[in-house]
C-alpha cells in the first residue's frame, strides 16, 4: 500500500473518526501523523486473535450480535464462490493466489 492511499483514506475520515489497522496485505504503509491532529482521528490496531483470548466474554457477545444481525438480514456477506468439500484445495488456492472475489465458502456434507 502506498503512502498516498493511506493519506487519502485518513483525509476521508470524518472529524473524530477511527482508522482501523487490520492487516497489511498490500505492504506496511507509512502514515503521516499530522492527519490525526488535523481531524482529531484515532489510529487503532486490531488484533482479533488476542482480543478473543483476552476478553472471551466480549468476544462471545460480539459473535452473538453478528449472527443476530445476519439472521435479521442486516449483514449480508458477499459470497463470491461456493466449493464442495472435494474442491477444498482449489478453494484455498484461490484465496492464497488472491483470485477470490468475495467470500469463499467450502460446503461440508450433511
Amino acid at each position: 500500500m502506498s503512502r498516498g492511499v493511506v493519506c487519502t483514506a485518513l483525509r476521508s475520515i470524518a472529524w473524530g473518526g477511527r482508522y482501523l489497522t487490520i492487516g497489511f496485505a498490500a505492504g506496511i504503509p507509512v502514515v503521516r501523523l499530522n492527519q490525526t491532529i488535523l481531524k482529531n482521528i484515532s489510529l487503532v490496531g486490531v488484533a482479533y486473535g488476542m482480543s478473543a483470548v483476552l476478553d472471551q466474554k466480549a468476544n462471545a457477545e460480539d459473535w452473538a450480535r453478528l449472527f443476530r444481525w445476519y439472521d435479521e438480514g442486516k449483514v449480508k456477506p458477499a459470497v463470491g464462490r461456493v466449493y464442495p468439500l472435494a474442491q477444498a484445495v482449489e478453494a484455498m488456492r484461490s484465496v492464497y493466489e488472491r483470485r477470490a472475489v468475495g467470500k469463499v465458502v467450502i460446503e461440508m456434507p450433511p
